[in-house]
């Protein structure tokens, strides 16, 4: 089952997903596991504080 119909952006602009979406949330889980992160609000590490790691995890 797919998440998102994305159909419509293949038609009109030619994209093609890059990942699927098990290897995309994969990717984000791994991701907070391993405290990475970018210098914006949402994605600083320091924000996100050692829970979320563990709630995802």
């Amino acid at each position: 089952m797919d998440l998102l119909d994305a159909n419509r952006a293949r038609e009109e602009l030619g994209w093609t997903p890059s990942a699927t979406a098990t290897e995309a949330i994969a990717a984000f889980l791994e991701g907070l596991h391993q405290g990475t992160g970018l210098d914006t609000p949402p994605l600083t590490p320091a924000a996100a504080g050692a829970g979320a790691s563990r709630a995802a995890a």
